[in-house]
């Protein structure tokens, strides 16, 4: 069983189970919304000024790892948040930008698609159009021959986790055919929230 507890996850109970409060009126969901995005307050960092990627196995000490969804997400799916954590996009500026976009982490050994797409989401909703453009354009140039688009410019990126499966080998995005990638490059190009399944923040 694994016991380490997850930033990004619980970014998404949080929205998930906000919307279910919304639209079923059940006082439930909102309960549970509020305790997952209080594991997500907590994983702020004033002194790295970012959010931990979660926990170590133990459920409570941060996991040092530095991880550019987990510094895009909160701002984008919890109520306050771009304005409360708006230093977030300043670390993923200083720490994880390379060739126009960003990196997964601090490596910066290429460009993650995903995360980019991410950032340029962000970047649209929050009405910065200019860098959002730019980094639509980033995004564009990785479109793969068949219509989607690759992860990475580089044949593998490291994320700095490693698999669960064997410990002992990195963990890494491939220059493949990515649908994560797609999708959040389709969801940037939009301008679309998927956190609050409009056009906005919440």
């Amino acid at each position: 069983m694994r016991t380490w507890k997850s930033t990004e996850h619980n970014t998404d109970l949080a929205a998930a189970f906000g919307l279910l409060a919304i639209r079923t009126g059940d006082s439930r969901w909102r309960d549970k919304a509020t305790v997952a995005e209080y594991f997500v307050n907590t994983m702020w960092d004033p002194g790295c000024v970012c959010f931990a990627a979660g926990t170590a196995e133990d459920g409570v000490t941060h996991n040092p790892i530095l991880a550019l969804d987990a510094q895009i997400w909160p701002l984008t799916a919890l109520h306050g948040a771009a304005g409360k954590f708006a230093s977030a996009m300043t670390t993923a500026e200083q720490r994880m930008s390379v060739g126009g976009g960003f990196s997964y982490g601090e490596d910066r050994d290429g460009v993650w698609t995903e995360g980019t797409s991410q950032m340029a989401l962000l970047m649209k909703l929050l009405g910065k159009t200019k860098r959002a453009e730019s980094l639509i354009a980033v995004i564009e140039s990785q479109r793969s021959p068949d219509g989607g688009f690759y992860a990475t410019t580089v044949r593998a990126l490291p994320t700095g986790f490693v698999l669960d499966t064997d410990p002992t080998k990195p963990r890494n995005y491939f220059r493949l055919s990515h649908l994560g990638a797609a999708s959040w490059a389709a969801l940037a190009e939009r301008g679309f929230n998927p956190f609050t399944m409009t056009k906005g923040l919440p």
